[in-house]
């Protein structure tokens, strides 16, 4: 797990990590600089998923699911770290939503942990490739080749690996994308729902 910077005094990591950017010839300075923005970056990141979790929950029956149910609060903390990581605004509040929904529906909390470790792997190149195998629409088996033929090969296998796709033998034996699976379907409900300044996929 990534480590994140304190709030309070440095730590060894972050006294190491400063010292090392600082003996960078011509750059040492301008590093350190770029380190602090990070850091602020990654702040409001954080700030922005708990504000999503914040707006979509019962915030008394938050605290009681938190308090009492280690699955929920292990999402919350997973979100927390991923979201300080990617600049994709939709998939932080998305994040913030999925840890919401764990707190009404406790039946759901294994299965929004899937959605979770998805969201978390997941990020702009994958939704963007996602979203264009579904707008070929099911049925178009040889449209929905086509598109992912222009998709990087780690992309298709990430995508794979987390259930989005559907898939199909080819007569030599390889599998081809066919379509976006309902579970890939649904991850793209949740970073593309309520955001209007965020591209549609």
């Amino acid at each position: 797990m990534e480590r994140e910077w304190s709030e309070g005094p440095p730590s060894w990591d972050e006294t190491a990590v400063k010292a090392g950017l600082s003996l960078i010839p011509m750059v040492g300075d301008v590093a350190l600089v770029i380190l602090e923005d990070v850091k602020a970056r990654r702040k409001a990141r954080v700030q922005e998923y708990a504000q999503a979790v914040s707006d979509a929950s019962d915030h008394s029956r938050l605290q009681d699911v938190l308090s009492s149910d280690e699955r929920v609060a292990d999402l919350l903390v997973a979100g927390a770290f991923a979201a300080s990581r990617t600049s994709m605004r939709a998939k932080r509040i998305a994040m913030g939503r999925v840890v919401a929904q764990a707190t009404e529906d406790d039946a759901q909390v294994d299965t929004l942990g899937l959605v979770m470790s998805a969201l978390a792997d997941l990020d702009s190149p994958h939704f963007a490739a996602l979203g264009r195998l579904a707008r070929v629409g099911e049925g178009h088996r040889s449209g929905a080749q086509a598109c992912a033929r222009t998709v990087l090969k780690p992309v298709i296998e990430a995508l794979a690996r987390h259930g989005t796709l559907n898939r199909a033998a080819t007569a030599d034996g390889a599998l081809t994308v066919v379509g976006v699976s309902a579970f890939g379907h649904r991850l793209l409900d949740y970073v593309s729902a309520d955001e209007p300044d965020e591209p549609k996929f």
